[in-house]
């Protein structure tokens, strides 16, 4: 059940490839651990507690000291990962501690030469392939041209501003139509403001 549960998740936003390598590990933590470094990939380096790495590990009743906890989930995970040819993601971790006790782990998510090569192949197909249909769609409502440094810039707002969260992207898109409609009135074409605002958000983002 829990597995199956895991699997229903896995299907929403992640890529067919991820996936593959997810099936591909034998550890329900594994699994678990590669789904929460998939989310945040994107970065050099995030934290979790013990809290939340218990709860998204369904680990809240089981190892309760720490140091297992740590041994059998998270260093579990780690060496799977790392001897798993085919993974696109793999991590180095560190403790975090409040005096002696370990109550969060810095994680370091690596991505591996799997990860450039499927980059590579989506962007020969389409350099918008990490964008989803919908967020495509909204922008193209909007009269905004998806190449060049607009594409770019997208791209930057997209990882830097939203996390890669399309449906934050959408609505923010829909707050900066309503706020130009009701400037300038209704029907007009807001291309050029809408960019003006998700460059300043990259800006704002940057300094």
């Amino acid at each position: 059940k829990e597995l199956m549960q895991f699997l229903q998740d896995l299907t929403h936003g992640y890529t067919t490839y991820q996936i593959k390598t997810a099936l591909s590990l034998s550890s329900i933590y594994s699994m678990k651990i590669y789904e929460i470094i998939c989310k945040w990939r994107g970065l050099k380096k995030f934290y979790i507690s013990i809290e939340d790495l218990r709860f998204y590990t369904n680990t809240i009743d089981k190892y309760d000291n720490v140091y297992d906890l740590k041994k059998r989930v998270l260093e579990a995970a780690r060496k799977e990962l790392k001897d798993n040819k085919d993974t696109d993601l793999q991590f180095n971790y560190k403790d975090h501690k409040e005096g002696r006790n370990i109550i969060g782990f810095y994680i370091y998510p690596i991505k591996t030469k799997n990860a450039f090569e499927e980059q590579k192949i989506k962007k020969s197909v389409s350099p918008r392939w990490d964008l989803s249909k919908e967020l495509v769609t909204a922008l193209e409502k909007q009269n905004i041209l998806l190449k060049g440094a607009t594409l770019e810039a997208i791209k930057e707002w997209s990882s830097k501003v939203h996390d890669h969260n399309d449906n934050d992207m959408i609505h923010q898109i829909g707050k900066y139509v309503e706020a130009a409609e009701r400037k300038n009135g209704i029907g007009k074409n807001y291309a050029a403001y809408i960019m003006g605002c998700i460059n300043r958000d990259i800006k704002s983002i940057n300094h």
